[in-house]
């Protein structure tokens, strides 16, 4: 048996990989203009790689959101897959957290030890 969502239901899906889309192209841009900020910029050391270590996790964090919103948006096209997609969607978006929250505490740590060279 296939679930099909009612036209509402598909446009919010819709519209929320579509905000997804927008936040990961967002956090990328902030990311690509951090690194040419870093690149122009003059920096001690330990400070330069804290923010580059920043920078790039914030692209690979953009990336990895990029992907699930594809299947909340393929949830108001496809024909008989929309659980299927919902769910591809929910994992991916799942791991996609996992690994924003262990990226998260990198940066923690990082700042941390920035504050603690400053000292």
């Amino acid at each position: 048996m296939t679930y099909e969502f009612n036209d509402d239901e598909a446009e919010t899906m819709w519209v929320f990989g579509n905000y997804t889309v927008l936040v990961s192209l967002l956090m990328g841009l902030v990311g690509v203009i951090g690194i040419f900020s870093l690149i122009l910029s003059d920096h001690d050391n330990v400070r330069t790689f804290v923010l580059l270590m920043e920078f790039i996790f914030l692209i690979v964090i953009a990336a990895i959101l990029f992907r699930p919103s594809d299947n909340f948006r393929n949830i108001a096209t496809s024909e008989g897959r929309d659980i299927q997609e919902l769910m591809r969607g929910i994992d991916e978006f799942s791991l996609a957290f996992a690994v924003t929250a262990v990226l998260i505490a990198v940066i923690g740590m990082l700042n941390f030890l920035l504050i603690l060279s400053k000292i």
